[in-house]
Order: structure tokens, then sequence, then C-alpha cells
């Protein structure tokens, strides 16, 4: 993505572009390595069988959620309810994006001129993830915590597609 993103921009490539975006790369795969050293120190922790993690035997995750195993309705309120809460939060992100592009024209040669700038603008495209991920995340809690069922599958998805339609009119109204 980096890459095409320079190509598109025409930078010139000479030994200081190319040794800034080495170096960056390499900073990159530095932070990885030790985002992963620490994961594996956690998991070897983890699986110490000496390890007692505290337990709960007085509640219910479902009940404790919220969330009902029939609750997927479309004229449910909850389903309103759903597709407001994810309509804020997409209409704040869509206005943020809106903003930024308006100041990436304003500084379109400094950009061109320190190519390094683009390789943070992959996070802004990043936002785009956050419209799936909230689909995402509330189907797998929904497996977590027993309320969707390989029987319901198809009334969930079903769910999920109109819910991300109404949000869709709604922004391309805004937009």
């Amino acid at each position: 993505i980096v890459l095409a993103a320079l190509y598109c921009m025409k930078i010139e490539w000479n030994s200081q572009t190319i040794a800034r975006l080495r170096y960056f790369i390499h900073k990159q795969i530095r932070v990885i390595k030790s985002r992963v050293s620490q994961s594996n120190s956690i998991s070897r922790s983890l699986s110490d069988p000496n390890l007692t993690l505290p337990t709960q035997h007085n509640s219910h995750p479902r009940r404790n959620s919220h969330v009902s195993a029939n609750n997927f309705t479309i004229n449910s309120p909850s389903f309103w309810i759903s597709v407001q809460q994810r309509a804020i939060w997409l209409t704040t992100l869509l206005i943020l994006q809106s903003v930024s592009s308006l100041i990436l024209n304003k500084f379109d040669t400094l950009i061109q001129q320190h190519f390094i700038i683009t390789l943070f603008l992959t996070m802004l495209v990043g936002a785009g993830g956050n419209a799936g991920n909230q689909s995402t995340v509330l189907v797998i809690r929904g497996l977590a915590i027993g309320s969707i069922h390989f029987s319901n599958w198809i009334q969930v998805v079903i769910h999920e597609l109109v819910i991300g339609m109404y949000i869709g009119i709604f922004l391309s109204i805004i937009a």
C-alpha cells in the first residue's frame, strides 16, 4: 500500500528517500518483534500450571450482557438502538475523514516533498475498517455468550446486512 501510494505521488526515488524508507521499515519491524516477544511472555505465564484465575459462580454471561438469544428481529427496539449507536460513531468518522481530506489537499506540496507522511495516511484508511469491525465484534460476542447458534446464523447475517444498509443510506445522505 505504501509503495503504491508513493508511486501515485510520483516521489523521486533517490538514495536518501530509500534510506528513509528502509529506516522506517526496520523501526516498524523492531516494534513488531518487541510486541511479539511481550505476547510470548504473557502466553508462557498464562500456561503456568500453578496459575489460578478468579471465577464468578453467581453470574451468567448472557444475563449480564443484556443480550437475549432472540434479539435479532428487525422491528425490535434493540435493532433501532443498534442502528442509532453505530450511525453516531460512523458519522463522526465520516466527518473526521472528510476534514482530513481537506487538510491533506492544503498540504499537498509538503506531502510530495516529505514522503514519510504518507506512511501515516494508512491510519486514516484504517478507520474505514471500523464499520466492519463493529459487526465482527458483535457476532463474536454473540457466539461467546451463546446468543448466536447454527440455527439462527442466517437471521444474524440478515440483521447485520440490514443495519449496514440503513447506516450506509444514512451516511450517504450526510456525505
